[in-house]
Parts: C-alpha cells; sequence; structure tokens
C-alpha cells in the first residue's frame, strides 16, 4: 500500500527525479520501474513515481519541510531518517549504514500507529546524508515529536490529541540479579514548558522531554514512574 497524489513537478533531467542542480541525497529503485527520492535544492524534496511522471511530490505548497535525524547503530553504523509529512502521515526516508554496505527503504505511518507500508529499495541510485544538519527538525512542530520512540530499557508513544500532544502506552522495565524485574507504566499529557521541551504529569510521575538536535529526545522523570529502580530516564530515538 503507497500513498499518492497528483503530480506538482515534471522532473526531465537524466539525474531521475531529482532536476537538473539539486543533490541527490537518496535514490533508489522501488518496484515497476517506479523510483523513490530525496533532493535538495533551497530545501529537501521527496518524490515518487518514474523520471517525466511524478506520482507524489513532498512537502506539497505550504507544507511542513522536510527535517533530517542521524541514530547511532554502533560503532561503525548508523541510520539516517528523513521525515516527510502528508496529510497526518509520515513518510520515512530511511538508511540504514553499516560499514560500506547501506539498506534504504520508505516506511508510511499514520501519525505514532504501527507501519501502513514499508517500500524496500532494490537498486540503490545514490546516498549522501553529509551535511544535512541545516535540516534538524523544529521543535516548534508537533510533527517533530509525533512517533514511536524508543531507548535504553523504555518507549512511549506521542500522539496528537485535540491541538496538542498526548504520551501514550508508556512502558519501562528495571532487570535485577536473577528473576528480578520491575516494570513502570506511564501516559497523559503532554505541557510545552519550553521551546523545546514538554512534561508529562499523571499519577504522581513526572517526565521531562527535551527534543535535541540530533532528532532524538532526552527524558528525565522523578523516580516515581513505576516499580524500584524504573526510570524512562534516557534518550531516545523515533521509530522509522
Amino acid at each position: 500500500m503507497f500513498f499518492v497524489l497528483p503530480a506538482l513537478a515534471d522532473p526531465t533531467s537524466t539525474t531521475g527525479l531529482c532536476l537538473a542542480g539539486e543533490r541527490v541525497r537518496l535514490a533508489c529503485e522501488v518496484t515497476k520501474g517506479k523510483q523513490a527520492a530525496l533532493c535538495q535544492g533551497d530545501a529537501l524534496v521527496y518524490r515518487f513515481g518514474k523520471p517525466g511522471a511524478v506520482e507524489l511530490e513532498l512537502p506539497a505548497k505550504g507544507g511542513i519541510p522536510i527535517d533530517v535525524a542521524r541514530q547511532r547503530l554502533g560503532e561503525d553504523a548508523e541510520r539516517h531518517v528523513a521525515s516527510a509529512w502528508n496529510d497526518g502521515h509520515r513518510y520515512a526516508i530511511v538508511s540504514e549504514r553499516t560499514e560500506d554496505q547501506f539498506d534504504l527503504s520508505v516506511v508510511v505511518r499514520k501519525g505514532a500507529d504501527k507501519p501502513l507500508a514499508t517500500l524496500a529499495c532494490r537498486k540503490s541510485l545514490g546516498v549522501d546524508f553529509t551535511e544535512t544538519d541545516a535540516f534538524r527538525a523544529d521543535p516548534a512542530r508537533l510533527e517533530s515529536w509525533i512517533g514511536a520512540w524508543s531507548g535504553g530499557e523504555a518507549s512511549f508513544r506521542i500522539v496528537k490529541e485535540g491541538d496538542g500532544l498526548a504520551l501514550r502506552d508508556g512502558e519501562a522495565t528495571w532487570h535485577g540479579g536473577g528473576d528480578r524485574v520491575h516494570t513502570g507504566e506511564a501516559s497523559g499529557a503532554l505541557t510545552r514548558v519550553g521551546p523545546d521541551h514538554m512534561r508529562m504529569e499523571a499519577d504522581g510521575c513526572v517526565i521531562d522531554i527535551h527534543h535535541e538536535p540530533a532528532g532524538t529526545l532526552r527524558a528525565e522523570d522523578n523516580n516515581r514512574c513505576g516499580g524500584m529502580n524504573v526510570s524512562f530516564s534516557w534518550t531516545y530515538d523515533r521509530e522509522p
């Protein structure tokens, strides 16, 4: 399943879906001769379709700018995720690198729900996520927070509710010696404390969440969000 819109551009250059003068950040062949591409001109643009027959281009006019988050996966492994939004759906353009090997894909979700579709790239046509700091997420936008987040021994979802945000399905675990396992749960409305700072307070549990420049979230709790030693105080990556 893949969401498409009428073409908003008609790329005719020989660089695939990226126009002449645009920098190819990610481009790949997917299925039935179609391609997915993340291109950089004055801003980032995501396109899907065939050269000369684009089916989807994001952001739409006046839409949310595409941002890029960088995630460390290991000593010599990392993931870059560019997030494009369309009518509440997030298109995550993903590059996972292990040493000199790349796995490229596009994951589509509605808000923080489970993926609706995952489009695997069959052939890479180019990938370059160097010097992308200028495309950091803007914490002032609700979409920069929405998603499924995981880190350490905890996870949660941030969803849009009304005109604001809420933390849902928060789960944290502490593993002690032997069979000792303590758990905690968290759920509640988020209140904006500062430009990059949200807070959840519910049932005595307080979690302060800061949006970091790398696209991660840093959380700190008041040690009252579950059993003994249970903590939501971790750094979280958003799942593609």
